[in-house]
């Protein structure tokens, strides 16, 4: 007779080789996906690696030797240079400037203005009467005061025009020139006073030696080198696939940070192997390195780098991850102490310690932990960095529970070892 049913006992044992199967290909598979992302993390650094120390350079080069600005201050986009005391010049040579520094005429053979004049090259680069009525805003804290009209009874900040660089009498006030010439013995000039009551003195005898000067200059640095334009084109031109915007504010990759959501981004470098790579901040101090020893290692730029490309969900340390690349052309992974990802993961990123042992007389490649090299016993980038001394921040390294003690190189310094360095292991990629 034929079997139809199964027993009470076959259901049973069919159910547990079920759950034993289930318990076991889930966890791997699972572990296979894990793998795939921990090799994209390792593209994204090694990426980063390839590209920052020459595209840094270039960078970097262009600000060793810029041009000091010639601007002591400005006031509503006006430069100025520094205050100063005009020295008077002889009639003689008032009347040789006539046609040279826009004088019309000249009367004493002291003239202070007409010295003012001299020292700033023309009347039109000496402020005009409307400019010191916006220095006279600035310096009495309103907007009422206007080039010839004053707002009674406000008080003069003397410590900020003495920063400015202006010389402030016994009396508390000071007078400056202008550019304006009203006759050949008389300009125009401002008085600033410690309270407004009598309004100002304007049309003074060029006579006068008690009166300041101040230049109106060029200046040179208005236009603020644009560093993370220069970064994103350097790299797009060499390093990247044609599909790169470098034109995302980082304001917005700001805001992305914040929000954890990256996934309206427009991203600044796509590379070749479809990452996606943002750029968080110009050239500046970067905050978690700003303690770092090394000089080089405090500034750089804030990347976050999507290492999933267009098959992820673009959600903060989850698929897309800090990087420091710093001047020195470090490229350091950020982390957040509270997750377990990215630069204090040894997943995603395998590191040995290796150092050169001199101990038996000759040179032998050793791990810092005495284990041999093929172990599989691994650092993350975080507790490697910084027992080696790659990365010497505190701020960065903080308290390793694992060593008992504050990481920053101090490992590494024993009299055997040397050349203490780090070196990434690359996974292995078991699923695509």
């Amino acid at each position: 007779m034929k079997k139809f049913a199964f027993t009470f006992a076959e259901i049973v044992v069919a159910i547990v080789v079920m759950a034993v199967v289930v318990a076991t290909v889930v966890p791997i598979t699972r572990d296979k996906f894990v793998k795939a992302d921990y090799t994209s993390y390792y593209a994204a650094y090694k990426n980063l690696q390839n590209v920052v120390s020459e595209v840094m350079l270039g960078i970097v080069n262009t600000d060793i030797n810029e041009e000091e600005s010639p601007c002591a201050f400005k006031i509503d986009q006006t430069c100025y240079n520094t205050p100063f005391t005009p020295t008077p010049v002889s009639l003689e040579d008032c009347e040789a400037m006539i046609s040279t520094h826009g004088i019309k005429a000249c009367f004493y053979n002291n003239d202070y203005w007409a010295g003012a004049v001299k020292a700033c090259g023309h009347i039109n680069k000496m402020p005009k009467m409307s400019q010191l009525a916006e220095l006279a805003n600035y310096l009495y804290g309103t907007t009422d005061i206007s080039t010839y009209t004053n707002k009674e009874g406000i008080n003069l900040n003397a410590t900020l025009a003495q920063s400015l660089g202006f010389a402030i009498n016994s009396s508390g006030a000071f007078y400056v020139w202008s550019g304006n010439e009203s006759a050949s013995e008389a300009a125009h000039s401002r008085f600033f006073a410690p309270t407004f009551s009598n309004g100002d003195m304007w049309n003074m005898g060029r006579y006068n030696s008690d009166r300041q000067a101040v230049c109106l200059v060029e200046d040179t640095q208005e236009e603020t080198t644009n560093y993370t334009t220069q970064f994103c084109d350097s790299m797009k031109n060499t390093h990247a696939s044609p599909q790169n915007s470098c034109t995302e504010a980082t304001s917005s990759v700001q805001t992305a940070v914040t929000s954890k959501d990256f996934s309206s981004l427009t991203p600044h470098i796509t590379f070749s192997n479809g990452l996606k790579m943002y750029m968080a901040s110009d050239l500046e101090e970067i905050s978690a390195l700003s303690d770092s020893v090394d000089e080089a290692d405090r500034e750089g730029f804030v990347v976050y780098v999507d290492v999933d490309g267009t098959k992820s969900k673009s959600k903060l340390y989850d698929d897309v991850f800090p990087f420091y690349l710093t001047k020195s052309g470090k490229v350091i992974p950020g982390y957040d102490a509270s997750i377990i990802a990215g630069a204090n993961c040894e997943k995603s990123l395998a590191f040995d310690i290796l150092y050169d042992d001199f101990s038996s007389g000759d040179r032998k490649l050793k791990r810092l932990d005495g284990t041999t090299l093929d172990n599989t016993d691994t650092y993350s980038f975080k507790n490697a960095a910084c027992l080696s001394g790659y990365v010497k921040s505190l701020k960065y390294c903080g308290f390793d529970p694992a060593v008992g003690k504050e990481v920053n190189g101090i490992n590494c310094n024993t009299n055997t070892q040397a050349d203490c360095r780090i070196r990434v292991r690359k996974p292995i990629r078991i699923f695509n």
